[in-house]
């Protein structure tokens, strides 16, 4: 694999996607059961309450409310349709993880309602203990703001759905499929479904939400940038971390790209949020490199803007990077490409799931060691350093080289 060839010859860096496997994947067939069922559920709930819903209105005069209460990376990419409906003139509202807040910029008739329901958390024991309880109280956290708008879900997940009707929605648009996790498929009356483009990236498939006409381009982060540092074009930014075991690069992996970087005169350092300073330096060997921590959200588009590049596993940072034009090495294998894979001019995907045919995979508690030595590990260290940006230290400006999907 050449990792450098053209952005349409690169194996697995297609602009158009062809290059990546286009396999479904299905959950442990109870989850699909369940799955089921809760669009069922949905679907009867959308028609036991819509007489009330259609004259509901709530008490902020929202118009539209998107929910994403998922990761950062699910956020920041939604950011691109909650300005298009702004510009469409609608008051909105994007309930989301509070600590996702500073991603979206202050702007007349938008607010940002905290919502993090107990399914979305990553804790695999605690999100199913009391579903019934935490669904009826996302519904009561939502409904001053849902009750009587027009409400969009842009994953296809049921649970969300009917958090929304039980909050009041006057219609709910969502997609036809669990399309970020599974091809599980929603029942055809569950809610209003949008067109899903099987080849688009994650915020693509979210234009299909976009009021028609409505300008639509990609995430910024520059409210955030200030008087943020120049690039250093020595420093190479390494972001290992990930909430799923199973899309991250092994220890030895990373050590030896470390090695490979200072070798061509590089400096790496290690980029991580708060906290994680530790499970950091453990993800990569423990191999000695100074380590840039994160306070918050906030903080992260200062960290990379002081990179020359970043090398980077799936994660939401690694989003945040590519939003900013950072060059960009994503390391990837397990997730659904190219939903969730950059789409800058300056960003390169590395994967091997054609090596694969399980690939790609729905992310357990247990298969994620798995995961990571059967498809991350298949990236290598000299891949990694055979993208131009990384060849040598001053060689060129690596801003000036653009690489990847775009």
């Amino acid at each position: 694999m050449n990792p450098d060839t053209s952005a349409t010859d690169g194996e697995g860096r297609d602009r158009a996607g062809s290059r990546f496997p286009d396999r479904p994947i299905w959950p442990p067939w109870p989850k699909r059961l369940a799955f089921l069922a809760l669009g069922l559920a949905a679907a009867a709930m959308r028609a036991l309450t819509a007489p009330r819903r259609s004259f509901g209105t709530n008490r902020n005069r929202i118009g539209t409310l998107v929910l994403e209460p998922f990761g950062m990376g699910d956020a920041l990419l939604l950011q691109p349709l909650v300005r298009a409906l702004l510009a469409s003139g609608k008051k909105v509202a994007f309930a989301g993880n509070p600590a996702w807040a500073p991603l979206f910029p202050a702007a007349e008739g938008f607010v940002f309602v905290p919502a993090k329901p107990a399914w979305a958390r990553p804790d695999p024991a605690g999100k199913y203990r009391h579903p019934l309880h935490d669904l009826l109280k996302a519904a009561r956290k939502l409904r001053p703001f849902a009750k009587g708008a027009d409400c969009i879900e842009p994953r296809g997940d049921p649970r969300a759905i009917l958090a929304l009707y039980l909050a009041g929605a006057r219609t709910v648009r969502s997609l036809p499929r669990y399309w970020s996790a599974t091809d599980c498929r929603l029942p055809p009356f569950a809610a209003r479904f949008v067109p899903l483009d099987r080849r688009a990236t994650r915020r693509e498939v979210s234009r299909a939400f976009a009021p028609p006409g409505a300008p639509y381009g990609r995430p910024d982060v520059s409210h955030l940038l200030g008087d943020a540092p120049r690039p250093d074009p020595k420093t190479v930014g390494l972001i290992p971390l990930t909430p799923w075991e199973g899309k991250r690069w092994p220890p030895e992996h990373w050590s030896a790209l470390v090695e490979g970087l200072r070798a061509r005169g590089f400096s790496p350092a290690l980029l991580c949020g708060p906290g994680e300073a530790d499970a950091a330096r453990t993800a990569i060997g423990g191999t000695d490199v100074p380590v840039r921590e994160a306070a918050s959200v906030a903080d992260w588009p200062r960290l990379l803007a002081a990179c020359g590049a970043v090398a980077s596993v799936n994660t939401g940072p690694m989003h945040i990077a590519d939003a900013m034009g950072v060059p960009l090495v994503a390391i990837d294998g397990a997730s659904r490409l190219p939903l969730w894979a950059p789409e800058g001019p300056r960003s390169v995907v590395l994967q091997h799931q054609d090596r694969v045919p399980e690939a790609p995979f729905h992310p357990t508690a247990s298969n994620g060691p798995i995961v990571q030595r059967a498809v991350m590990a298949l990236v290598t260290p000299d891949e990694v350093l055979a993208v131009s940006f990384l060849r040598a230290s001053g060689a060129a400006s690596p801003l000036a080289e653009p690489n990847g999907i775009g």
